[in-house]
């Protein structure tokens, strides 16, 4: 009798009863009293099935080309623009051109939209604002989401109103983050492909373009930010590896980047801090690390010295106002601390679509097999393997601190990677055919939580 492969028979299992229990519409599974998302039921499910499953299938394909690496890179970005645009074109109700204008004119959905619209619309009227000088007052003004930002996400619905006009601008903008969510898969490989290896990448790569969260979450700035913490995470492991300013001095352009756009991706320095300890213990010179550190943290400053000069953008008064106004807020909302950490790790786990949770527990349980205890640079590798779980510890650890509260499905996207990346590794020490059912549940969770549950609702 031919004995069953219990670790790729526990991660299709668990796809499985997630998807019975979504089905189901089990209590819990979609959040706790202070947050959920809405359950709903699809007349045309059969319909949404197919069209999900044809967008999902250039993953699929990727597989069988996966010595072309290229080839199969495209067809992973294929089907995450292919997966977004379809989810939104078969909503049952509010689908198409419509639902992107309807999204980016509501301000409970993307705020940002809003602000950068009334930003546009006064420039037209004959009353330009020098809004980057006077962004304190913007953030006490501004609605939602926006309350608490720095300028990045505002500035790019600037440019885009100015560069398409406000009739097209929502269509461009929906175009524009699928194609910016497609480059994060992207660089999510390239990340994964610095820290694990060829192999590796790919399945890490996979994974997160079939994420549920890369889908539900469509017309959300929220599934570009993978872009900046994988190059984060890459730009520092080759600045470490090779002792190199560039390397640093990239990083610290691309933490500029990063601040300016989301100030949760901070966390990562979790990561980043304890990517720098493993290799310290394996031999790598403080001195060396302090010296990459100064020049990092001296580009950080350098370019917003330039923007505070150019501008008149204050990042530090931009900061404390965006803490006050969180403090101001935060009252108003029920997040009860303690009781809210299982819960974050439950909307985070059901936003990566629970299988590649599965993957790395397997993976962490058990000795690695020779070829990858052996592989050098790869993960398998002492520091590899430890460097990966620090990347773990880094939502554990803002879970338990209750640094990012509620709807982690979505806020905790850019930390999707830190959770692929070890799940890939996995995934590629197995058989052609056992990574395609697991990719296959994969596709299958993200439609159950799709037709199950509303992630983006329109007032």
């Amino acid at each position: 009798m031919a004995k069953i492969p219990i670790r790729p028979f526990a991660a299709v299992a668990a796809g499985l009863v997630v998807i019975i229990l979504v089905f189901a519409h089990t209590r819990g599974l979609n959040g706790p009293d202070y947050w959920r998302w809405e359950w709903r039921s699809r007349p045309d499910l059969w319909r949404a099935a197919f069209f999900l499953l044809l967008a999902a299938s250039p993953a699929l394909l990727a597989q069988v080309f996966g010595a072309r690496k290229s080839v199969a890179l495209a067809l992973l970005c294929a089907a995450t623009v292919a997966l977004q645009l379809t989810s939104n074109a078969v909503e049952p109700r509010l689908r198409g051109v419509e639902r992107f204008r309807r999204v980016a004119s509501d301000q409970l959905t993307t705020s940002y939209y809003t602000v950068a619209e009334s930003i546009v619309r006064a420039e037209r009227a004959g009353r330009p604002v020098d809004w980057l000088r006077q962004y304190d007052d913007l953030l006490r003004l501004a609605p939602q989401h926006a309350t608490t930002k720095p300028p990045g996400p505002v500035a790019f619905y600037v440019a885009v109103i100015r560069l398409f006009g406000p009739e097209r601008a929502p269509i461009a903008a929906a175009v524009l983050l699928a194609l910016l969510s497609a480059a994060g898969i992207a660089v999510t490989y390239s990340a994964a492909r610095i820290i694990t290896g060829d192999e590796a990448a790919l399945q890490a790569a996979t994974l997160m373009a079939l994420a549920p969260s890369m889908t539900v979450f469509f017309l959300y700035l929220d599934t570009v930010y993978p872009i900046l913490s994988c190059a984060l995470l890459a730009a520092w492991f080759m600045a470490l590896k090779r002792g190199h300013s560039s390397e640093a001095i990239a990083f610290g352009l691309i933490l500029f980047a990063a601040t300016m756009t989301s100030y949760t991706l901070l966390v990562l320095g979790i990561a980043l801090g304890g990517m720098t300890l493993v290799w310290l213990r394996r031999g790598g010179r403080l001195r060396t690390a302090a010296t990459l550190t100064a020049i990092a943290i001296g580009t950080f400053l350098g370019a917003y010295a330039v923007l505070w000069l150019s501008t008149g953008f204050n990042p530090i008064s931009a900061l404390r106002t965006a803490l006050e106004m969180q403090y101001r807020y935060l009252p108003l909302l029920h997040r009860p601390w303690p009781r809210t950490i299982p819960f974050d790790i439950l909307d985070f786990c059901l936003g990566a679509g629970w299988v590649p949770v599965v993957l790395v527990l397997t993976s962490f349980c058990g000795a690695p097999p020779p070829a990858a205890a052996s592989a050098g640079e790869g993960a398998g590798a002492p520091h590899g393997r430890a460097i990966l779980l620090w990347g773990l510890a880094t939502p554990l650890t803002v879970a338990l601190t209750g640094l990012i509260q509620a709807e982690t499905a979505r806020v905790w996207i850019f930390m999707l990677p830190l959770l692929m990346m070890p799940a890939g590794v996995e995934l590629s020490r197995w058989p052609l055919r056992q990574r395609f059912a697991v990719h296959v549940v994969m596709i299958a969770v993200t439609f159950a939580l799709y037709a199950n549950m509303t992630f983006i609702g329109t007032s």
